[in-house]
């Protein structure tokens, strides 16, 4: 059990079982606990990201800049990108599966093809971290065993 759950649900006693007294008024001496471990539901959410257009009294009209990882107008965030590619690479869910999954699940509607992007993305990313590792290999490689 946990000393401080995320919710606590209290269950009254109105009444006494055996002679029916009325016990609403009465202060509880103590409790049963029992604790249920459960996920929260999980769903998908938007976060709306606003950049600034200003007219500058010259005449020039500037833009704020977004952050690196938000491009376009629309687009998936990296915890469900990365979810998928953690789906389709490691637990090795076929592309069309995994997608009904998160849809199933998380309520979002993932194309096969954003999965695959996804996937290069995170390739990419990898690329200086696998050329390491292998610098690391090839020396050990020549050893003769």
């Amino acid at each position: 059990m946990v000393d401080n759950p995320a919710e606590t649900r209290v269950y009254t006693v109105d009444r006494c079982k055996y002679c029916g007294k009325n016990l609403h008024d009465e202060i509880a001496k103590d409790f049963e606990r029992r604790q249920v471990f459960d996920i929260p539901p999980i769903k998908i959410s938007a976060t709306e990201h606003r950049g600034e257009i200003k007219k500058c009294t010259c005449g020039c009209t500037n833009y704020a800049e977004f952050p690196e990882d938000v491009k376009f107008s629309v687009q998936y965030g990296t915890r469900l990108t990365g979810l998928a590619v953690y789906l389709h690479d490691y637990q090795l869910i076929p592309y069309d599966r995994c997608c009904q999954l998160l849809k199933d699940v998380c309520g979002c509607d993932i194309s096969p093809a954003t999965l695959i992007r996804a996937e290069n993305i995170c390739f990419e990313n990898l690329k200086d971290f696998e050329d390491e590792i292998k610098n690391v290999i090839e020396p050990i490689s020549s050893y003769p065993f």
